[in-house]
């Protein structure tokens, strides 16, 4: 601490053998003089008047020396009060004779009132932790002559209470003699350290604390990325801190995002700006880590960057909370807003809190628009009363409904029905609106009232003329004339016209034609079927043609260059005209103008209008018949005695045939089909062994004669099948049933042939839960007909069976890829006994009743039967049948 040294021996402050600083202490000047001259003066007794000389110029010496000492010991204090230690000396007793100013700071003590007081009264070191006194330490440094210190800081209680923390070190004092004439004690003040030391290590055990408890992940990194210190949080994903020291923080990133993190740790660097970031980072066992981590730069004393230190968390659960709040979201966004009308939510302050992607198309307000639209703003201003009204319902009554317009903001109205219900969300009262556009419903609603009113000015046309003297009594020709009015200013049509057939029908011609514009009538014009084909084959199935778009409509279409488009004619409505059993004609509706959708009540009508007709028809048939028999009455007279002799002839003649016929058609059903059924029955028991063995080849042979017994009868069935039909005794039984069922039953029975003939079979319900209200027998009897035709006339390839339904009828199709048919055998395929060419007749078994009776019974059944075909293509039928109840069959 100290290296002074006196110059003149006196006093000095040095160094010991051993290193250690010692003061020899000094005396007063004039105590040391006595003590060197006393024995002078006893010696110079004898010596005389030379030792006086001698002791004179000695004194001058000494008293040189005293000065040189005093100027010393002047810059020895000045030097002890500057130096930064505490500085006190003793005497041999250990009392106080010298204390420097750090030293009187530290102990509290003034110079003044320390000295000749012991030392151990003004420094008493106490041990920091126990806080006893230690070891008097200055009186071993008397008793054995050697220096001390202190290895670690002691406490220092000083005079006024302050505490501080002191290293000390005591060296001897010796005299000339090498006596220990006292003890110099050196203080040094580590206050400051101790504590910034306590502090640091209070710092360190906390850090330390605080990284072995938390969960995140604190690392240390040097300037290369190298772990420097990990917390212990890193053994549960990646290794023990001790495996990690001095290992690559990159190394177990995701290698996706490997590159950016090293470049972020580079910016960090660079900018001293600690980073934020979020990366993968691969686990030892193979999993991926999803962590948040926080990058801070750690300076030196020189404030230059001399480490980095990392924070991360652990986000994995954080990213699966967040997705699983995403996908709620997006769950929650994709419900609302797939919801077909509009969804609104908000609360007391009329402020929306939430709303579907709908409200916006319907308002045309953008999604930062509605953030401060208040909801009225999309009501129109004459309902915006009553809306708030329901609003403040809604609120005190827990519900409310209201019809009203939203009001887009290009002044777009559209008609809503809106809910409000009231709900709590985050404690606070809120108004949750639905709505549905009533658009729909509401022309639904015009459109029922336009129908009511047709259907009141139908009605009354129909009342007032239908049934009218007028019209009955009126010739023909003037019936059709009215009739045609009648139909145009009811329906609003702007011509109607009605046409006959010809003999052969192959063309109609137009009886009369009325123009509502003009009120002009005309006739003679004549439409064939060699121009018009489609259109004839329309007429040909007997039913109405509703052509909305007659230019596009297939029915129709062939009109469109010559008929439709020079006269504005944009939509058909055709009624077919009966006649007895057959269609005669049809009465044709023309619109001109947009284009019409004809209501089910309008075609009603114009099916009446046809009645009418047809019904003008018969009264001039009969009036044309009572005048021919009023011409012939003179002469009937004459002829009834002879006729009648004929008639009763005829009529036992015709009773002998019905007998006969009765007897035909009994014996048919006996004596052929009893046999029949027992052939077909023995034949099956022989084939399957019941009688007894049979070969290979006698199998064989009976399957031909079962087939050919099941052939005769077939053609034995469908006999009496026609019989029945042409004498009205066909009975039709109606019931429900499951067409899936018909059509399985029907794939069962043609199995055995399809699989013989090595063809494909399919068969296709659009609606496997399909029921069906007519006679099934007889369905099944069609379908089994058109079906086995299919397989009969197919080689190879694919045989379907499709099932489609309407509200109103069940369409059964049976397509093939057979030998097709040509189109002038297509006219003779619904007629009895006919097959469509000789050549078929060679090849294929039949009668050629089979699609006649088809067609027959499904007439009855209310439907119709019809085909399509190109030669060696395919064919396909189309068996259609009302879904439900139909009127009773014309006998």
């Amino acid at each position: 601490m100290l290296n002074l040294t006196f110059m003149n021996g006196r006093c000095a402050l040095c160094r010991q053998p051993d290193g250690s600083p010692a003061l020899l202490a000094w005396l007063p000047l004039a105590q040391a003089n006595d003590r060197a001259i006393e024995p002078l003066l006893l010696g110079s007794a004898l010596v005389g008047i030379a030792l006086a000389l001698v002791a004179l110029w000695s004194m001058w010496q000494r008293r040189r020396e005293l000065g040189h000492t005093r100027v010393r010991e002047q810059w020895l204090a000045t030097m002890l009060r500057s130096i930064g230690d505490g500085v006190i000396a003793t005497d041999a007793a250990g009392r106080v004779t010298y204390m420097n100013g750090v030293a009187q700071e530290l102990t509290g003590w003034k110079e003044a009132d320390a000295a000749q007081k012991p030392l151990v009264k003004i420094f008493q070191p106490l041990d920091r932790t126990s806080r006893l006194p230690g070891e008097n330490f200055i009186d071993r440094v008397v008793r054995e002559g050697c220096s001390t210190s202190t290895d670690a800081p002691v406490l220092l209680v000083a005079r006024d209470g302050a505490e501080r923390f002191v290293l000390s070190n005591a060296s001897p004092i010796r005299g000339e003699d090498g006596a220990v004439s006292g003890v110099v004690l050196a203080l040094r003040d580590v206050t400051a350290k101790e504590l910034g030391e306590s502090a640091f290590q209070a710092s360190q055990e906390m850090f330390r604390i605080i990284t072995d408890h938390i969960s995140d992940y604190v690392s240390v990194l040097d300037l290369e990325g190298r772990r420097l210190f990990s917390s212990n949080s890193f053994a549960r994903i990646l290794s023990s801190p001790r495996d990690l020291y001095l290992t690559s923080s990159f190394a177990e990133v995701h290698p996706d995002d490997r590159e950016r993190i090293k470049d972020l740790f580079v910016e960090t660097l660079r900018t001293s700006v600690g980073q934020r970031t979020e990366y993968r980072l691969i686990s030892r066992d193979g999993e991926i880590v999803e962590l948040e981590s926080v990058a801070t730069v750690i300076r030196d004393s020189t404030g230059r960057t001399d480490k980095v230190l990392v924070v991360s968390r652990d986000i994995s659960e954080r990213r699966r909370a967040e997705e699983r709040g995403r996908l709620e979201r997006e769950f929650s966004d994709t419900l609302i807003n797939s919801m077909p009308g509009i969804f609104y939510l908000y609360d007391a302050r009329r402020k929306i809190l939430r709303w579907n992607k709908n409200l916006e198309t319907v308002t045309g307000y953008t999604t930062q628009e509605f953030e401060t639209l208040d909801p009225l703003t999309y009501f129109p201003e004459e309902e915006k009363a009553l809306v708030h009204e329901r609003m403040l319902k809604c609120f005190a009554e827990g519900q409310s409904d209201i019809e009203v317009h939203l009001l887009a903001r290009d002044g777009r109205r559209t008609p809503y029905y809106v809910t409000g219900f009231r709900i709590e969300v985050g404690g606070r009262p809120c108004m949750l609106g639905v709505g549905i556009d009533i658009t729909a419903r509401l022309a639904a609603e015009e459109a029922l009232r336009a129908t009511m009113h047709r259907l009141r000015r139908q009605n009354a046309a129909l009342a007032e003329h239908a049934r009218g003297p007028g019209l009955l009594n009126a010739s023909h020709h003037e019936a059709v004339r009215k009739i045609t009015e009648l139909a145009a200013e009811t329906l609003q049509a702007a011509r109607v016209s009605v046409w006959f057939y010809n003999e052969d029908r192959s063309k109609i011609r137009c009886s009369d034609l009325y123009e509502a514009v003009g009120r002009r009538h005309s006739s003679g014009m004549e439409l064939t079927a060699a121009d018009y084909p489609a259109y004839f084959r329309a007429l040909a199935e007997e039913r109405a043609i509703p052509a909305d778009d007659a230019a596009t409509d297939p029915r129709t279409c062939e009109f469109f260059p010559d008929y439709l488009q020079p006269l504005g004619i944009s939509s058909m409505l055709d009624a077919p005209i009966r006649g007895g059993a057959r269609m005669v004609g049809v009465i044709c509706h023309e619109h001109t103008g947009p284009r019409r959708a004809w209501k089910p009540d309008e075609q009603s009508f114009a099916g009446s209008m046809a009645d009418l007709v047809a019904l003008s028809l018969e009264v001039s048939r009969r009036d044309y018949a009572e005048a021919g028999l009023r011409e012939a009455h003179a002469s009937l007279e004459i002829k009834v005695v002879q006729r009648t002799r004929d008639l009763e002839a005829a009529n036992e003649r015709l009773q002998e045939l019905d007998h006969l016929k009765s007897e035909f058609l009994s014996t048919m059903s006996h004596e052929l089909r009893t046999p029949l059924n027992s052939i077909i029955g023995f034949t099956g028991i022989l084939r399957q062994g019941l009688a007894g063995p049979v070969n290979e080849e006698q199998t064989k042979q009976l399957g031909m004669v079962q087939s050919s017994a099941r052939h005769l009868l077939g053609l034995i069935n469908d006999l009496l099948d026609l019989s029945r039909i042409e004498s009205g005794k066909m009975e039709i039984t109606r019931e429900t049933f499951a067409v899936a069922d018909l059509v399985k039953e029907v794939v069962q029975i043609l199995t055995p042939l399809v699989e013989q003939q090595k063809l494909r079979f399919e068969d296709r319900l659009d609606d496997p839960g399909l029921t069906l209200h007519s006679d099934r027998k007889r369905c099944f009897q069609i379908l089994l007909n058109l079906a086995n035709n299919a397989v009969k006339f197919t080689d190879v390839g694919l045989v379907r069976l499709a099932v489609r339904s309407t509200p109103e009828h069940v369409e059964m199709t049976v397509s093939d890829t057979g030998i097709g048919i040509k189109p002038e055998n297509m006219t003779h395929l619904f007629e009895a006994f006919r097959q469509v060419d000789g050549s078929a007749r060679r090849v294929y078994e039949g009668t050629g009743l089979g699609l006649y009776l088809s067609q027959q019974l499904a007439t009855m059944l209310g439907g119709h039967v019809r085909a399509e075909s190109e030669f060696g293509i395919g064919s396909r039928f189309t068996f259609t049948v009302p879904r439900g109840v139909t009127s009773e069959p014309t006998p």
